[in-house]
């Protein structure tokens, strides 16, 4: 610690100290340097010294005595060989003292694995000269540093300047007042720095200063490099920081691995100043790597340049659960800092704490959470996430407000290309915002009134009754004469419209508006009816909105453009926000001169970003067929229509809307394919956080996207056709590229039937449609549509036939991480034809009924699978899907060449094969989990007519093993037989006889009990070629159906003992015979017929007829009389007619069954009473 004399004092203590004589260093007592033979040159000169004695006094505060001695300051020149003489790892030796000067004048290279600590307060100049220890860290805990050179807590006070460290762990530990300029640490290919970072400022240290240096890191397995943990009011000043390869944080603030003190601690890492720094990685480095990371709270991150990709500046990681470190965020858990004029490069990422001033940077990717005001930067995208943010006079690309963002706020003065986001934050004026340049005052009557700072001025119109109508907007149309100033702000706002004017047409030319802002807000919930709005506008900023538009069949149109249009547009900012559209008209063809019917039609042919925020239409309308004669061949009725850019500036966003299209009617009756879209779109477009409803009887789409680069994102549509075809996303055309369509939750659902066309009742989910594919194999050309993603969506189809997701043709396709959800005869869960197509990560539950194939329109034809390729030759992976199917192979490879599966999950139910390749050449098929009822495995793949296909490592593992089964198990009990049992090689479901077997025996054991012989003992079956045999056993009267019977084979040096499962044996039945009785009676009498079947089985099936001399017994009806067997035995009575009389007869008992016509014949004696 440093005091100032006054003069007087100091001139006191030169008289005093003059004429002491200057002593050299001290003898060392260090015993590691009794051997060092060349010794150091030491000047000496008098220096003035303070030391502190502070006492406690009884009240807790704190006195300071000043004593004044007189010390010499050594100047040491230090070299590798004098090196140890000076320094070791408890500290300086005795031949250094506080204040010395030490001066390096060789490079100093140690490999003993040695730390060295600086315990006293010197300067060291390094004169350029580098110090190596050659450092290898442990653990990632940071309590195995390896050899380091550490400043200790007696080094307070100390200056260490132009010295350079090569592979060597620095550490500054539980210090302060310690100044490091013109450092030059450099860690090269080495593991150096774990759990602390390779230049370490920590434990309470304070008021340290690190400037002017250079910090160079290339892989030191992935640890940060300058970190400052529990440091405070500490400066880190004009440094070159840089990353390369496989290391951590370049310049981290850290609360983890800090002995004694909690990680959570957000007191820790405060009140430092992080200024004119330049941090920088190369491209396509470590993703770990990121730029400035910081905890605490009022650092001052200041003229920093982040040139790095990735996250440039942010917070700490924390994990949210102790027990699952590895789950956490880096968002929401630090108090706030400043972040004043830098400059992040290449896109990275800037996410501050909360509670944080923002001022004057230029950004990219901004993530903001709770509390923080953004003043005067310009970003490319900012996202709230938080609450009670303020947004002031910054320049924003594009402003996402995420649906839990609340409370926050955005000055006028901003300027913004594109909001998007449900969440919460409105437009505040100026004058209510503390940080505004801008006072304005706002207008209180119609007239205009002018008033602003800095040449800006502000001009308010209010509309409330016809005068003031016909006196700024005459006829519709913004007088020109009221844009009189150049970089003024124009607002209208609009609480009347007159009945008698049909339209309003915002296209004043005059060069005034051009520097200016126009807003048109609609005041006490304005409705217009039957008012075309026409835009055409080149106002530097519009905005229009708070407005409800209806139209009705009153509604007459005066061009094509009606309802509402926005047409050549060249402002820097238009947004239409709050609008609804209520459309209840009917469709008129024949005499109607315009007769489109699109509420919002957006024409490109405007050369600036157009949005609509929070816009709603409603429409219940007439649909009809594709007018493919027309110019864009589109229905005549759609919700949205945008019509594609003209220019390459021209782009579309729509956010936080709602479109619904109810069908009324269809316009022609005669026409089975009248479509419904609720959205047509361009090129160019954002279409975000919307909701689609659409309903109709035949041809229902919810998106229709006919151009690329579109961004289409969770937005919930739902599709139901009650007949013939529904869609939720259709991306078709052709030579068109790169469309993003994720997170989008989509429900599409159709009829079970056909149409009268006999086409069957169909949904999709999303389609890919290529208009250049001409049919059969694919071949990519300059017109095919390129880079389209289906990326987490959520897919559910419920129809006759069903697709999750249709490609058509495509090229560079992926699909991935989506869920679909299927319900239909026939479900496809991804249909693909095209090259480069990636299928991955997908969940599909398909619940078929059926697994034939179905008559289809559709090229795929439509069939029960998970994942279907067709004509494609090149690059389609299928990767880590789940699919799951009531019934249907999961993956079908048709007519299909180097297609690859892997990492799969099928389950297959009601289907033999898990996966399918007909007619394939090169297709791969491994390493995936693939059961079947039946099959498992490599099993459960069927390869027909393939050629060099791969199947292999597919589980269930197919593990073949020996086993012995009976292989007889019909017996005739009474009847000898030959009881068989083999040894068996292979799987359950597919093995053969072990031929190669020829050892052991086996017994049998029927219902528990060893089979033996007449006199006891077990009869054994010696094995023969994998064959045991037991001859002419008799099967005994015991064996029924419900008797089992098991093999056990004995063991042997090629197999070991085991036993067959128990089998229930079949019993088979001896030929049956049928036994009449002779009967003697007397004229007349009544007899008993009677018969028995005589079998070893109980019969209780079939009837007997009998016969007297051939002729069938009948009753006194003249029926035949049928008896019924009951457990074998047949017994009729029966009375004799007349005409018997007295003499012999035969009498025959005819058995009939299904399976048997038996008879017996017995002799009838008669003799008279």
């Amino acid at each position: 610690m440093y005091s100032k004399y006054i003069k007087g004092f100091f001139l006191l203590t030169l008289v005093l100290l003059a004429g002491i004589s200057v002593v050299s260093a001290t003898d060392t007592t260090d015993d590691a340097t009794a051997d060092v033979v060349e010794t150091s040159s030491i000047s000496t000169q008098e220096v003035e010294t303070n030391s502190f004695d502070e006492v406690q006094t009884s009240d807790n505060t704190q006195k300071t005595n000043k004593n004044i001695k007189k010390e010499t300051r050594s100047l040491i020149e230090v070299n590798d060989s004098n090196f140890d003489y000076y320094f070791t790892s408890n500290g300086f030796t005795d031949n250094v003292t506080d204040e010395d000067t030490i001066s390096f004048t060789t490079n100093i290279s140690r490999y003993n694995n040695t730390t060295y600590v600086v315990n006293k307060q010197v300067t060291i100049l390094g004169n350029n000269k580098t110090i190596t220890l050659n450092t290898t860290s442990g653990a990632y805990e940071g309590n195995e540093t390896g050899s380091s050179f550490i400043f200790d807590n007696g080094a307070s006070g100390s200056t260490i300047s132009d010295l350079a460290f090569y592979n060597t762990q620095v550490i500054v530990r539980n210090t302060t007042n310690i100044v490091f300029d013109n450092i030059n640490q450099t860690v090269f290919n080495q593991r150096i720095g774990q759990g602390i970072g390779t230049f370490s400022i920590r434990d309470n240290s304070s008021f340290i200063t690190v400037e002017n240096s250079r910090f160079s890191t290339t892989n030191n397995s992935g640890s940060s490099t300058l970190v400052l943990a529990a440091a405070y009011n500490c400066t880190i000043n004009n440094n070159n920081i840089t990353g390369s390869g496989n290391v951590g944080n370049l310049l981290y603030l850290t609360t983890y691995n800090i002995v004694g003190m909690a990680n959570t601690d957000l007191e820790l890492n405060s009140y430092n100043y992080i200024t004119n720094n330049r941090v920088s990685r190369p491209e396509g480095e470590s993703d770990i790597t990121w730029g400035i990371t910081l905890t605490g709270h009022d650092n001052h991150i200041e003229n920093n340049i982040v040139d790095i990709y990735g996250q440039g500046i942010t917070t700490q990681w924390f994990y949210t659960d102790p027990a699952t470190p590895q789950i956490g965020n880096n968002s929401d858990r630090y108090k706030g800092n400043y972040y004043i004029n830098n400059t992040i490069y290449n896109n990275a990422s800037f996410k501050p704490t909360n509670n944080s001033t923002i001022t004057s940077n230029t950004l990219n990717g901004v993530t903001l959470g709770h509390n923080c005001t953004f003043i005067k930067n310009t970003a490319t995208k900012v996202s709230l996430t938080g609450q009670n943010n303020l947004l002031c006079n910054n320049t924003i690309t594009e402003l996402n407000v995420a649906s839990q963002a609340t409370n926050n706020k955005r000055c006028d003065c901003n300027i913004i290309d594109t909001i998007t986001g449900n969440g919460n934050c409105p437009l505040i004026f100026c004058s209510n915002c503390p940080f505004c340049d801008d006072n304005s005052d706002e207008l209180t009557s119609n007239a205009k009134v002018l008033k602003a700072d800095d040449n800006e001025n502000v001009f308010i119109f209010n509309i409330t009754n016809e005068e003031s109508f016909n006196q700024y907007m005459p006829g519709g149309r913004i007088d020109d004469g009221l844009i009189s100033v150049k970089n003024a702000t124009y607002i209208f706002y609009l609480e009347y419209f007159p009945n008698n004017v049909s339209s309003l047409r915002l296209n004043n030319p005059i060069k005034n508006i051009r520097s200016s802002t126009l807003k048109i807000y609609g005041m006490n919930n304005l409705t217009l009816t039957n008012v075309d709005i026409y835009i055409e506008m080149q106002a530097r900023t519009f905005i229009m909105g708070n407005l409800t538009l209806n139209y009705n069949n009153d509604h007459a149109p005066v061009s094509s453009w009606n309802m509402l249009t926005v047409g050549s547009v060249r402002s820097n900012t238009f947004l239409i926000e709050n609008v609804t559209i209520n459309h209840n008209k009917r469709l008129n063809l024949e005499t109607n001169d315009f007769p489109d019917e699109n509420p919002i039609n957006v024409i490109g042919y405007f050369e600036r970003p157009v949005n609509l925020n929070n816009v709603t239409v409603n429409m219940n309308t007439d649909s009809t067929p594709v007018n493919w004669d027309g110019q864009w061949n589109v229905p005549y009725t759609i919700p949205l229509r945008y019509i594609p850019s003209q220019t390459q500036n021209a782009n579309l966003t729509v956010s936080n809307s709602t479109f619904n299209f109810n069908e009324i009617d269809t316009y022609y009756e005669d026409n089975e394919y009248h479509s419904v879209y609720g959205v047509y779109l361009g090129s160019n477009t954002t279409f975000i956080d919307n909701t689609i409803n659409v309903n109709g009887s035949q041809c229902v789409y919810g998106i229709v996207a006919r151009g690329g680069n579109n961004i289409i994102s969770n937005n919930t549509i739902n599709s139901k056709s009650t007949g013939y075809y529904a869609c939720g996303i259709d991306v078709e055309s052709s030579n068109i590229a790169n469309n993003i369509l994720e997170n989008n939750y989509i429900n599409v659902t159709a009829g079970y039937g056909e149409n009268a066309n006999q086409n069957p009742h169909v949904a999709y989910g999303a389609l890919i449609l290529d208009y250049s594919y001409k049919g059969f194999k694919y071949v990519p050309n300059e017109y095919s549509v390129e880079n389209v993603s289906y990326i987490n969506n959520t897919i559910i189809a419920d129809a006759g036939q069903a697709y999750g997701v249709e490609i058509y043709g495509g090229n560079n396709l992926n699909i991935s991480d989506n869920n679909i959800y299927l319900t239909s005869r026939v479900p496809m869960g991804i249909g693909a034809i095209g090259e480069n197509v990636t299928i991955s990560g997908n969940t599909i539950i398909a619940n078929g009924t059926n697994n034939a194939t179905e008559s289809t329109v559709d090229y795929l034809t439509s069939r029960t699978v998970g994942v279907y390729t067709r004509f494609t030759s090149v690059g389609v992976n299928i990767t880590n899907n789940n699919i799951n199917m009531t019934t249907g192979r999961g993956i079908f490879i048709d007519h299909s060449n180097n297609t690859v599966s892997y990492n799969n999950t099928v389950n297959v139910g009601n289907y033999t094969y898990a996966v399918e390749i007909n007619n394939g050449t090169a297709n791969s098929i491994h390493d995936n989990y693939l059961v079947t009822p039946d099959l498992k495995g490599d099993e459960s793949v069927s390869d027909y007519v393939g050629t060099d296909n791969i199947i292999e490592n597919n589980l269930p593992k197919v593990v073949k093993e020996y086993s012995v089964v009976v292989d007889t198990t019909e017996f005739t009990p009474g009847q000898n037989a030959t009881i068989q049992a083999s040894i068996n090689y292979g799987t359950e479901s597919s093995h053969e006889v072990a031929t190669n077997i020829s050892k052991g025996k086996i017994s049998f054991k029927v219902d528990g009990k060893t089979l033996k012989d007449a006199k006891g003992k077990v009869i054994y079956a010696k094995v023969t070629n994998g064959v045991a045999i037991i001859e002419n056993y008799q099967i005994p009267d015991t064996w029924t159906e419900k008797t089992t019977i098991q093999a056990v084979y004995s063991g042997s040096s090629d197999v070991a003992k085991m036993s067959s499962e128990k089998t229930a044996i079949i019993i088979t039945a001896t030929e049956p015979t049928i036994t009449t009785e002779d009967v003697t009676a007397t004229v007349g009498a009544t007899v008993t017929l009677s018969a028995t079947i005589n079998t070893n089985v109980t019969v209780n099936t079939g009837k007997v007829v009998f016969k007297i001399n051939g002729k069938t017994v009948k009753d006194a009806n003249g029926k035949v009389i049928y008896a019924k067997v009951s457990n074998n035995q047949v017994n009729m009575e029966y009375t004799l007619p007349e005409q018997y009389k007295a003499g012999a007869y035969n009498i025959t008992a005819v058995f009939i069954s299904s399976n048997y016509r038996l008879e017996d014949t017995k002799t009838l004696t008669i003799t008279e009473a």
